[in-house]
């Protein structure tokens, strides 16, 4: 009993203490962040990017329609890649220290795991929720948003590869979002899902490469805006569910359990309705074009490099597999 005891106040004392060890990260993640945009380049870019997502959200159609456009290029969307996982990630561990953890302690009286798995999941619901609404309000102003063929032309002429700033922004953002978490799940307890979690995040930054390079930008995007949604009330779920344990309060599990059922209809809507249907009828104009014998990805656009070939090459494999199974199953 005292051993369990002194366990408990050592763990209490853990969790209260100050994380000298990860304010020391954070202060050297910012001085890298600092060093990167002593490029001149690099600032530029950023610049443009940032600049052109904030435009497309806020400012009207003529300065949308304004915006500067281009194809990926390699190092600088690297660089700037690399600026924005450290960002995200000074963003994500600052605002968990200094206002999450706090306010989980104080305001809830959540201690040991618990806290971890509290903060872990108001910051999930925040960066899924937030790419939510960006995606939503950057995609359907995009000149090909709709009809939905429009995200497959191009693929003779080079087009595809042809990016709204806006969209380039969204995109690395979207890559450096997961590259940091996969980060974040290393520096966190082991929990049951490591490995799972692992994966997925290892998956989706290759996917989120994969169409970047190899010119699947339109549908990629449009996958990623239907896939973050339903995230949003799932976190919020289990926010309400942590607090109800805590507080013993029936109105936290009430809601928890509401947010749930909200979180299994948008899951349902965005993920099996909008998108399974939508992934054979979009294509569907392209499909002989795409899997006929002829058609050489790798040759449908210039390519600078080998590699990008071939990235293309796996890309336009994978598009063409799916819709083809999709089609079969929703016809």
């Amino acid at each position: 009993m005292a051993e369990a005891q002194a366990g408990n106040r050592r763990k209490k004392s853990s969790d209260e203490g100050i994380p000298w060890a990860m304010i020391l990260i954070l202060l050297l993640l910012l001085g890298f962040c600092y060093q990167i945009l002593q490029q001149e380049a690099t600032k530029t870019e950023v610049t443009i990017l940032l600049t052109g997502l904030v435009t497309s959200i806020f400012g009207p159609a003529e300065s949308r329609n304004a915006l500067p456009q281009g194809p990926p290029v390699l190092p600088r969307d690297v660089y700037v890649l690399v600026f924005f996982v450290l960002a995200i990630f000074l963003m994500n561990w600052t605002l968990r220290l200094a206002v999450v953890e706090p306010f989980a302690r104080l305001a809830v009286g959540i201690r040991g795991d618990t806290l971890v798995k509290f903060s872990q999941s108001v910051l999930e619901a925040i960066i899924y929720g937030t790419f939510a609404i960006i995606g939503i309000s950057i995609v359907p102003a995009q000149p090909w948003s709709w009809p939905s063929a429009n995200w497959w032309r191009g693929f003779d002429s080079g087009e595809h590869l042809i990016m709204r700033s806006d969209l380039r922004c969204f995109y690395i953002l979207y890559g450096a979002r997961y590259i940091q978490a996969a980060v974040t799940v290393l520096l966190e307890p082991k929990r049951k899902d490591f490995l799972e979690m692992m994966v997925h995040h290892i998956v989706t930054i290759g996917v989120v490469y994969v169409s970047y390079l190899g010119g699947y930008n339109r549908v990629g995007v449009v996958v990623m805006v239907l896939l973050d949604p339903a995230d949003v009330p799932l976190h919020l779920a289990k926010l309400c569910k942590y607090t109800a344990e805590q507080l013993k309060m029936n109105i936290w599990q009430f809601v928890a359990d509401r947010l749930f059922e909200f979180f299994a209809v948008l899951f349902a809507v965005t993920r099996l309705i909008m998108f399974g249907p939508r992934s054979s009828k979009m294509q569907q104009p392209y499909q002989k074009q795409l899997l006929s014998a002829d058609f050489n990805p790798v040759h449908a656009a210039p390519c600078r490099t080998r590699v990008q070939s071939e990235v293309r090459l796996l890309a336009a494999s994978l598009a063409c597999l799916m819709p083809a199974q999709s089609h079969s199953m929703w016809a």
